[in-house]
């Protein structure tokens, strides 16, 4: 029977009255453009005069019918737009008699993964569920057979975990639909997985061409290098010859790229190196050698044998992987801690007693207290080698701490220069273990470096005098002339902004707005050199108050008062005894009274941590008090509509209104009952109001707020 049946299909292929060139794959991914869409081509020709219709549907959902003549023996094309959202497109085509379905299309991005097996990253892939109906991938179970479309999670779950997860993260976060091109090959070297070197590119580019991502791919993943530090210490040092060639074809074959993440590799037992650590140094400089390569890393994260993670490893540099495409990709936020802290500067003091490492602007370092495990106590202090390698640990480290984007190390006795490497070269214990790191805010471990060169520092300068200039400028002077960086800060930014270099200057003018506060810092430089930064200064404008609100109060009224206004500061401030402060803020400060005042115009007065003072008045009716028995209410309170309603247990007999701004006036009201009044409020403004009720032989005072 299946040759008979071969042969049907054999049949009906040869007599049908239609020819394609070009129709969708089940569960094909095309590429979105700059619009968030894409376009699904159908090209093909009939033998025949005839009508298609293709009718188009998302998640199960009739879209839209598109009916054409079709003329025999013609070339036709349809293009079909489709949305890069979590949308599955199905098509079903009915042309001369025959139709076709053609199931589960999306658009979205197309992403490829390369090197080692840290990145192909199979283990724990059966047991990671995910609903990959948006998420895709092209590959093949055999080689020999051609590749075909699929959901992520098939054939074998090839895209890996790192893959699947960080396909699943972008869905969320993003709502994008991803493939993901996994080319990793176990066990190879840098060499082998260049061009001309074996199959392992020919076979990454052959899927990107047949899968359409060629021209396509936002970015390419790469984890690699346990090979080389497993090997030959020659595999080191030949490695970035290797890598630049890599880069050269990268380039050349993925222009279209807009990152390629490098992860640097771990720290490993394998074969225990002291070159290790130079490859890792290697790994972590290619950012500023390749302009589209980006770096991160997976130290600290845990291991499940002497080269491979865990699978909730692997998750979770998917997850500290998002961010970074976010930024990159997806025009999500730019934050300064999204990136593993990366080595800047090593500058040593004048006595070469301390060291300081200076990391990225904005990186919060979080230096890590001593960790006691299996009666081993794990010490960062440890783990950092001045002027030595990892088989010779001298303890010439006293103590060290962090302070913002930096490190201080305090040393047992002073050093003339040389250099710090970060982290061992490799580890004692298998599977490796390394458990202090220093880390940033995020809990992002710093990218390791190794022989980092120690700088001199030059002398620390001053500013000695910070002067407001008419219009607009302030200018800054120094304690002595030289080279300075000038960097300025506002209240509200993340950190400060280099202004401007100056050469053998001993002032500098800048022009800002002078209604905000600014924060100076310089520091010396010359070509090899830099000192630590200078005390900072600060222009600090009045404080403004644009609103204060009640402004007129009854005798016996304690609060809370708002003042809104600007440049209060945030350090809460010097106050009247009578003033109880609830907030301080930059732009409104809450209070209350802590004692009664007496009936008249009171001046409160405020200072500003910044001993810059303001003044406030309010304004205490001299009716009061008057005792309020609840004999009324006033409703809706506040009041938004055109009537405000008062009920009362006592005949009213006349009304006052007292103003925002102390004035009194004498209310017409509407009777509505025995005991209900109704008062016309649209004519007043937005603010709070007295109402003072005049009964028989009772007096009752009711506030109200006006939008």
């Amino acid at each position: 029977m299946k040759p008979l049946l071969l042969l049907f299909f054999l049949s009906t292929s040869a007599f049908s009255q239609v020819q394609w060139t070009k129709i969708p794959a089940d569960y094909q991914l095309f590429p979105r453009d700059e619009k968030n869409s894409a376009e699904v081509e159908f090209q093909f020709t009939s033998k025949t005069d005839t009508e298609i219709q293709i009718q188009v549907y998302g998640n199960d959902q009739l879209l839209n019918t598109l009916k054409e003549s079709v003329k025999a023996n013609t070339s036709n094309s349809i293009k079909i737009p489709i949305e890069a959202k979590p949308i599955s497109y199905d098509f079903q085509i009915k042309i001369a008699n025959e139709s076709i379905t053609k199931r589960g299309i999306v658009a979205g991005d197309f992403i490829v993964m390369y090197g080692q097996s840290n990145i192909k990253a199979l283990s724990g892939i059966d047991h990671f569920k995910v609903d990959t109906k948006y998420l895709r991938n092209f590959d093949t179970k055999n080689p020999a057979e051609p590749y075909s479309w699929s959901t992520a999670d098939l054939p074998y779950g090839s895209v890996g975990v790192i893959g699947l997860k960080l396909q699943q993260l972008i869905l969320d976060k993003y709502g994008i639909p991803t493939c993901i091109l996994n080319a990793g090959v176990g066990g190879a070297s840098l060499y082998s997985l260049i061009p001309g070197n074996g199959l392992n590119y020919q076979t990454l580019m052959d899927r990107v061409e047949k899968s359409g991502a060629k021209g396509n791919v936002k970015a390419i993943i790469w984890r690699q290098g346990e090979a080389e530090t497993c090997n030959w210490y020659m595999d080191i040092i030949d490695y970035p010859i290797l890598f630049g060639q890599f880069m050269d074809h990268i380039n050349k074959d993925f222009p279209e790229i807009i990152k390629f993440y490098n992860i640097q590799t771990g720290i490993l037992h394998c074969n225990q190196m002291e070159e290790a650590g130079q490859l890792r140094e290697y790994m972590r400089s290619t950012k500023y050698l390749f302009p589209k390569v980006e770096t991160t890393n997976m130290h600290h994260l845990p291991l499940s044998d002497d080269v491979h993670y865990s699978s909730e490893a692997y998750i979770q540099t998917a997850e500290e992987l998002l961010p970074l495409l976010g930024r990159d990709i997806y025009q999500d936020q730019n934050l300064p801690e999204i990136h593993p802290p990366d080595i800047q500067k090593i500058w040593r003091n004048a006595m070469g007693d301390t060291l300081i490492l200076v990391f990225e602007e904005g990186q919060k370092i979080q230096y890590p207290t001593p960790k006691t495990i299996n009666g081993f106590t794990w010490k960062m202090e440890d783990y950092f080698y001045i002027n030595t390698i990892t088989a010779h640990q001298d303890g010439i480290i006293q103590k060290a701490w962090a302070e913002e984007n930096r490190v201080y190390l305090k040393l047992n006795w002073p050093i003339n220069g040389g250099f710090v490497t970060y982290l061992p070269s490799y580890a004692t214990s298998s599977p490796p273990k390394q458990e202090v790191h220093l880390t940033n805010s995020r809990g992002l471990r710093a990218m390791s470096f190794y022989q980092f060169p120690i700088l001199p520092m030059l002398p620390t300068p001053r500013i000695t005098n910070i002067q407001k200039l008419e219009p607009g400028k302030i200018r800054l002077t120094f304690s002595d002339k030289g080279n300075y960086i000038v960097e300025r800060r506002s209240l509200t930014s993340d950190g400060y902004t280099v202004l401007v270099s100056l050469n053998n200057a001993d002032s500098y003018t800048d022009e800002v707005d002078l209604n905000q506060r600014w924060e100076y810092r310089i520091k010396r430089v010359d070509e090899f050199a830099q000192s630590d930064y200078s005390n900072t200064v600060s222009h600090i404008p009045p404080p403004i108050v644009e609103d204060f609100a009640p402004r007129n109060i009854m005798q016996n009224e304690k609060g809370p008062f708002v003042i809104k206004g600007k440049n209060f500061g945030t350090e809460k401030g010097k106050v009247n005894e009578k003033v109880e402060i609830l907030t301080w803020k930059d732009s409104e400060i809450t209070f209350n009274l802590s004692s009664t005042f007496l009936p008249g115009n009171f001046n409160l007065s405020f200072e500003t941590a910044d001993e810059q003072t303001f003044t406030v008045q309010i304004n205490v009716d001299a009716l009061l008090p008057i005792e309020n028995n609840y004999l009324s209410i006033a409703y809706p309170n506040p009041v938004s509509t055109k009537y405000l309603n008062i009920s009362s247990t006592m005949d009213i007999l006349e009304m006052h209104l007292i103003l925002p701004t102390g004035q009194w006036q004498k209310l017409k009201s509407k009777k509505l009952g025995k005991h209900d009044y109704q008062i016309d409020t649209e004519h007043l403004s937005s603010g709070q109001y007295i109402l003072l009720l005049q009964g028989q032989k009772e007096k009752e005072i009711l506030r109200f707020t006006k939008y």
